[in-house]
């Protein structure tokens, strides 16, 4: 369930799909690609990799407009084996998402990522988001963290935060101003979402980073 970042002008989104016949019939007849398999494998669980593996390999995302079929396949070939080898990302999940989640639920927790997605920097209602998709807010409450393993709460808070650590990264605002467009107006409680999924406050932060 991937959704993009819309906050910069210079963003690039790419998609790659592959079907399970790629990796039964393509992939695990080789054991060279035994480490990518078991990535793979991990993706079930959705993962999210630490902005150090974007550093890394967005060059690779970056030149596929300009490559031939060919080269396109050996690119991400590139891409899968560079992810392969790390250990900088995390899993959504703590267990396999269930493949045979309906459809209907699957369209309806992409909604409520891209909602978030496109309104974090202001009041997010989860009323507004159950009606959209046809459900009362505690069903779909209920829905998201048994599909998460998180609350929609928590969802919202981690992902502000981290929005917050993309614009303090650009040294261009003061916490204050992160703050609101981030959508808190609480300068305590923004304080302790950040303290909590970060480990440190955002002036921390802010400072840290101005010393690099």
């Amino acid at each position: 369930m991937p959704f993009g970042n819309h906050d910069f002008e210079n963003r690039i989104e790419v998609v790659i799909q592959f079907d399970e016949q790629f990796i039964s019939q393509k992939i695990s007849v080789f054991p060279e690609f035994n480490a990518l398999l078991k990535v793979i494998n991990l993706s079930k669980r959705g993962l999210i990799f630490h902005p150090s593996v974007k550093t890394n390999t967005a060059h690779l995302f970056e030149k596929f407009d300009k490559l031939n079929p060919a080269e396109k396949l050996l690119n991400v070939f590139k891409i899968l084996h560079a992810l392969s080898q790390t250990s900088a990302f995390d899993t959504i999940k703590e267990n396999d998402f269930n493949i045979d989640y309906r459809l209907k639920d699957f369209e309806r927790i992409n909604y409520a990522f891209e909602y978030v997605n496109q309104t974090y920097h202001k009041n997010i209602s989860t009323s507004h988001i159950a009606h959209e998709i046809g459900l009362t807010t505690n069903s779909f409450c209920r829905l998201f963290k048994k599909t998460t393993h998180k609350t929609f709460t928590q969802f919202v808070n981690e992902f502000r935060v981290q929005k917050a650590v993309d614009l303090l990264d650009l040294r261009k605002f003061s916490v204050s101003e992160v703050m609101f467009q981030c959508g808190y107006n609480d300068p305590s409680y923004f304080a302790k979402q950040f303290k909590r999924n970060k480990g440190l406050s955002p002036t921390q932060y802010l400072k840290n980073n101005a010393q690099h």
